[in-house]
């Protein structure tokens, strides 16, 4: 018996039919192939239905699971119990850039379970663990980051951190598009407060208050923002920021080390590096922020949250005029929008970029920090294509005052956003 729950399938029934002139193996209706990935208590087939539609499924052992222990602060878990909270999360997302999760067989009277998965044969968006990892194209970096952060804000604004963001995590599909995978150690919150006291996940992209000997409480999503600047760290220069032979060791870097820059970047990707591998969490920058960084903003093209295929439309330049508000920008409604010049500021409803998303109610307190303007700033009236063009990388005496430049440029733009957003922005003619 099958019911639909959200988008996926729930199946309590398991007929596996084995073909002896073959050997091949079916479960239910789907046709076992070749084993696409192992871990310590599983593996990952790829698998066909009767369509012909590739799949991979997740196998592991009920019995197994439920005998390992999770040892937390205050309890005492066992796999399968942490298996099927991931079950309910996966089972409750449905976003371009989230694995999707197809269906669940779970025979009460079989020992094995199987996740229905959906199948992403390009793998990992980078592999960091050859030996000389080839660092990514800056182009392709950036748009792989502003989707795993569309993601994010998805995933986010249902109340749920991922926990384990990481380049293994990131997975690509044939046409291009990043998917988030594995919540294993995702945590789905009940409230507006995310602060947690727990560790999960993989040591070299934990952030600095994940780190740290004291066990202050902490916020699951701020951490996501770390953890997906240090995949973005990896995809620009093959490797993870910090490295260490122990644990303690790793941590005291995270924790104390500057960050190295392997070799000269613009001023506008280390300013986002920077800006998201900020070691205090208070200061580090939120998704909120992010929507306006000036090196996400130099993207071309961004992928359709409707379907696979990328697609891009064009806008017209506002170069060469100055912008005095947001809403006075050339706007073209669809899911994706690109400029005809990269240094534009445009509001972009795909994406990382959706101006549409709803908020939960109860988050409207927790949101307050990222949405609330300024009243002392006096109210800016604009920002001109000017203040937000990137100037190539300057010698030393010239980099920290651009880099406040950028800053500044920065937090104008997330209030004329804001403000957009709000609609107490109006439209100012231009002289």
């Amino acid at each position: 018996m099958a019911s639909a729950t959200q988008q996926t399938i729930e199946t309590d029934k398991l007929s596996v039919i084995i073909d002896t002139k073959s050997g091949e193996k079916r479960v239910n209706q789907y046709l076992m192939r070749q084993c696409i990935g192992k871990g310590s208590y599983g593996k990952v087939k790829l698998a066909i239905d009767n369509t012909g539609k590739q799949f991979a499924i997740k196998i592991m052992n009920k019995a197994v699971l439920k005998r390992k222990r999770i040892l937390g602060k205050n309890s005492v878990t066992d796999l399968l119990t942490g298996l099927r909270k991931e079950i309910a999360v996966m089972k409750s997302v449905n976003h371009l850039n989230v694995v999707k999760l197809y269906e669940v067989i779970d025979d009460p009277e079989e020992d094995k379970l199987y996740l229905v998965m959906e199948y992403l044969s390009n793998g990992p968006i980078i592999d960091l663990h050859t030996e000389n990892c080839a660092p990514l194209d800056e182009d392709v970096c950036r748009q792989y980051l502003r989707q795993v952060l569309a993601g994010l804000e998805y995933l986010h604004n249902l109340r749920i951190a991922h926990r384990d963001i990481k380049p293994d995590n990131l997975l690509l599909s044939d046409t291009g598009v990043v998917k988030i995978a594995d919540f294993g150690v995702s945590l789905q919150f009940h409230g507006s407060d995310d602060f947690i006291r727990s560790t999960a996940g993989s040591l070299a992209f934990m952030a600095p208050e994940m780190c740290a000997p004291l066990s202050e409480p902490y916020s699951a999503r701020v951490t996501d923002v770390w953890s997906a600047g240090v995949s973005l760290y990896a995809m620009i220069f093959g490797k993870v920021p910090f490295q260490a032979k122990t644990t303690s060791e790793l941590h005291d870097l995270i924790c104390n080390a500057a960050i190295i820059w392997p070799h000269p970047i613009s001023a506008s990707l280390e300013l986002t590096l920077s800006s998201m591998l900020e070691k205090d969490p208070l200061k580090r920058i939120t998704l909120s922020q992010l929507k306006i960084d000036p090196w996400l903003l130099g993207s071309t093209q961004c992928f359709n949250e409707i379907g696979d295929t990328p697609s891009v439309v064009v806008v017209p330049s506002v170069i060469d005029s100055q912008v005095e508000s947001i809403a006075a920008i050339p706007h073209v409604p669809g899911p994706v929008l690109r400029s005809s010049e990269t240094d534009v500021i445009q509001p972009i409803q795909s994406g990382i970029f959706d101006l549409s998303m709803p908020k939960p109610a109860s988050d409207a307190a927790a949101s307050t920090s990222d949405s609330v303007i300024d009243q002392k700033s006096g109210g800016s009236t604009g920002l001109s294509c000017e203040d937000m063009t990137v100037m190539p990388a300057s010698p030393a005496s010239d980099r920290l005052a651009l880099s406040e430049r950028l800053k500044q440029t920065v937090e104008r733009a997330r209030r004329l956003f804001v403000r957009y957003l709000s609609g107490s922005e109006t439209t100012n003619n231009r002289e």
